[in-house]
């Protein structure tokens, strides 16, 4: 092999050189995933998810034991009425129907609360989460919104109706105050909420509407 001649040597030099120059630019290593901070998120989102599962599971629980009884009660209540329909005297007959329907609306008050608090169920990602409970829950949901819905129409048919309250000024006559709230919005007297729905017997209040009222600042 021949000798290298000073160019090629001074060539191998620079080379070499720019070789170790490199060597101070190598980039450097990406950003390491904080394994801490994604076991804890982890962690949080796993134990959240446990919560919410007992929570639904609680409540479709108590809700399964709220239609049983509802059905019971609906079954029991209305064979009662047909039976004091039958064999009810006449001046006996008008108190009958007033006890037996109070009876039904507690019932009526039972299956709205049970609706109003299923339509208030977490929606966005817990659904799909827990997409299989929601469902049963929706099925449920369906159920006591029939059960209501006969219910309503069985207090229909003796001439038994919810009262129109909210919005409407505040009638004493129909309607039972028990809170009071200042909104600025609406005229003073004005029902803004129903705390529980009341309903008339014909022309007669039979169970007066617990409400709301509004008032305006300076009243009492």
């Amino acid at each position: 092999m021949s000798a290298l001649s000073e160019n090629q040597k001074q060539e191998l030099l620079e080379r070499f050189s720019r070789y170790l120059d490199g060597l101070d630019q190598v980039p450097e290593p990406e950003k390491e995933i904080d394994h801490y901070r994604l076991f804890t998120e982890l962690a949080g989102l796993r134990n959240e998810v446990r919560l919410e599962s007992r929570q639904l599971k609680t409540a479709l629980d108590q809700f399964r034991s709220a239609l049983d009884l509802a059905q019971s009660q609906h079954r029991l209540l209305t064979d009662r009425l047909q039976e004091r329909q039958d064999e009810s005297a006449e001046h006996h007959a008008g108190e009958v129907d007033k006890e037996l329907l109070l009876d039904l609306l507690d019932l009526w008050d039972r299956l709205d609360a049970a609706v109003r608090h299923l339509e208030r169920r977490p929606k966005g990602w817990r659904s799909r989460v827990f997409s299989g409970t929601n469902d049963l829950l929706d099925a449920l949901h369906e159920g006591l919104t029939m059960l209501g819905d006969r219910l309503t129409a069985i207090l229909a048919s003796r001439d038994t109706r919810p009262i129109s309250c909210l919005g409407q000024p505040f009638d004493p006559r129909t309607m039972r105050a028990v809170e009071v709230s200042r909104r600025p919005d609406l005229q003073d007297g004005v029902v803004c909420r129903e705390i529980r729905a009341g309903f008339m017997l014909g022309e007669q209040p039979l169970r007066h509407a617990d409400v709301c009222v509004n008032r305006t600042e300076g009243e009492t």
